[in-house]
């Protein structure tokens, strides 16, 4: 339940704002870590404590590649990180996948509408062309450049990730 109403509350300041309150994650680490501990039983409270905190870095490390390229945002990662935290690596996968494929699918259905999926595509073909021959990391998105009208909110993907992650596995 705490999951669900850090999700919640993520989704909304991502969809407003976009993006996550730092303080909103920190509550979610903090919780994660007690509840872990304390799911754990008395021997391993701290084993369980651990077990979470390793999730959390792990998966932020590894996202960390996209945030470079500014691919996805920083609070997207930590959103991430706290369904791998508290789902662990197997349902957390599921979570995490189901979220992609929900953006992916509200991008195109997106682009589709607006008619630019062509030149969404021809833009990130340029983008992967220019990394390859210039062997420099840029920004893919911009806010100031590409403003927010084709910003698919990716913490509220992960939340309905999630939740379909919960009710059917």
């Amino acid at each position: 339940m705490i999951l669900f109403f850090i999700l919640a509350a993520g989704s909304y300041f991502d969809i407003i704002e976009h993006r996550i309150p730092n303080r909103l994650v920190l509550f979610g680490v903090v919780t994660g870590v007690f509840l872990s501990g304390r799911e754990a039983g008395n021997q391993a409270v701290l084993w369980g404590a651990m077990f979470f905190l390793n999730r959390f870095f792990v998966v932020t490390a590894l996202f960390f590649l996209l945030f470079l390229f500014r691919m996805i945002g920083a609070g997207d990662i930590k959103i991430i990180a706290l369904i791998y935290g508290y789902l662990g690596y197997g349902n957390g996968f599921a979570a995490v996948a189901g979220g992609f494929i929900i953006g992916a699918f509200w991008s195109l259905v997106l682009m589709t509408v607006k008619g630019c999926t062509f030149q969404r595509f021809s833009y990130f073909l340029t983008y992967v062309r220019s990394l390859i021959q210039t062997k420099k990391i840029t920004a893919y998105y911009s806010s100031a450049r590409d403003g927010y009208d084709s910003v698919i909110p990716l913490g509220f993907c992960m939340f309905l990730g999630t939740i379909l992650t919960v009710v059917f596995f």
